[in-house]
């Protein structure tokens, strides 16, 4: 089956080392924003690296800044609700995400996705048992689970209420946490727009 590449990912220079730091991985989406009968946006993506330089190192977490709430009327802990469902279950969600680490560095604020552990093997007797992450699966109405394919290739997707949610943010912001440290980049009309409905007034 074929897949389709958006390529939206721009590199910035936060400090002297990002530019090259954001040129180790791509993050775009695999096809547009689909909504379902449920009422829920789903946004799929694909992270993909992109060099062999030896500063690029594996990714520990990601985090999807949620952009400017103040202009909705929003505050971060509203992320929470309107975060209805992922996948894969493997990996560990965290829709309250401040961007602080415990080397007291400030990060990208939003949405953190930690990745989970490759998938077992084919017969290796993994049982049935659950691999949820640290966020309920929400409606029950999960898009097909995609897996990591190899440690440089990796493909996640997240839904949201699509009464709040929709399009993307011009300048949005992913904050990346690797073992080589963290670093920002822009990621301009990537990353789901959490104030597509104007604040009331």
């Amino acid at each position: 089956m074929a897949i389709f590449i958006i390529n939206k990912f721009n590199h910035t220079i936060t400090n002297s080392n990002d530019e090259e730091l954001c040129g180790c991985y791509n993050i775009d989406l695999v096809c547009s924003p689909t909504t379902n009968t449920d009422g829920e946006i789903c946004y799929y993506y694909l992270i993909e690296k992109v060099s062999d330089d030896d500063y690029c190192k594996p990714i520990e977490y990601i985090s999807l800044g949620t952009g400017d709430l103040d202009e909705c009327g929003l505050q971060s802990t509203d992320i929470q609700s309107l975060l209805t469902d992922y996948a894969p279950k493997c990996y560990d969600i965290d829709p309250l995400y401040d961007g602080t680490c415990n080397n007291g560095q400030t990060g990208v604020p939003g949405i953190k996705v930690k990745m989970g552990p490759p998938p077992p093997k084919s017969g290796s007797g993994s049982g049935s048992g659950s691999t949820g992450g640290s966020y309920p699966s929400g409606s029950g109405s999960s898009p097909p689970p995609p897996q990591d394919v190899a440690d440089d290739y990796m493909v996640f997707s997240m839904c949201f209420d699509s009464s709040q949610v929709s399009g993307f943010q011009e300048s949005g912001q992913i904050g990346f946490k690797t073992g080589g440290g963290r670093y920002t980049c822009d990621a301009g009309n990537v990353l789901p727009n959490f104030c597509a409905t104007p604040a009331p007034v």
